[in-house]
């Protein structure tokens, strides 16, 4: 079985001090939680969990006939999922360039659905996670984060699109690439 997912990649070396920064406020506070490597940035399009080896060869024959121009998008801004008084999710937003990884994700989605992936069902938001709150006791100061967030502003180029491996460990997740399909 391979843990695999779909993703765009969004590490750039401002980027990547941008997420140190988050995580460095994220020390200070009264939470516990787990950083994403800033070096592994990404933005997942389609999780497919744990699939078979079989299936993943399927699932690159259908990412071979997606076709999508290349694009930029802009990342600014933070963001909680589900919102800021239970932030269990802190990450990055996409501001310019949503519509286009929407517009990807469901491209990737619907040529899944015929080798027979289920459809999300919840909206896909465009999203770089920067960390996962495993508990949190209520600050006002996470409400800081957003001015942090308003001085975030990265332009990051989308050229490729990855089937990933994903393997957990207890220092965190280790990926590598399976697949990685040019976009036009």
């Amino acid at each position: 079985m391979v843990r695999a997912f779909i993703a765009v990649e969004t590490s750039t070396p401002k980027m990547e001090l941008y997420m140190k920064q988050i995580h460095d406020f994220l020390s200070k506070l009264p939470i516990r939680y787990t950083k994403v490597d800033p070096s592994v940035a990404h933005i997942t399009l389609k999780f497919l969990g744990e699939i078979p080896e079989v299936l993943v060869e399927r699932v690159i024959s259908q990412l071979e006939k997606v076709e999508y121009e290349s694009f930029e998008i802009e990342a600014s801004g933070i963001g909680f999922f589900p919102n800021e008084r239970r932030p269990r999710v802190v990450f990055i937003e996409v501001k310019r360039g949503a519509d286009k990884l929407k517009r990807l994700a469901e491209i990737v989605e619907e040529s899944l659905s015929k080798i027979g992936f289920a459809r999300e069902k919840r909206e896909f938001i465009p999203h770089i996670t920067v960390a996962r709150i495993k508990s949190f006791t209520s600050s006002p100061k996470i409400r800081e984060l957003t001015s942090l967030g308003e001085q975030i502003s990265e332009r990051i180029a989308i050229r490729e699109l990855k089937l990933k491996r994903s393997i957990l460990t207890s220092q965190g997740p280790i990926y590598s690439d399976i697949y990685v399909k040019p976009l036009l």
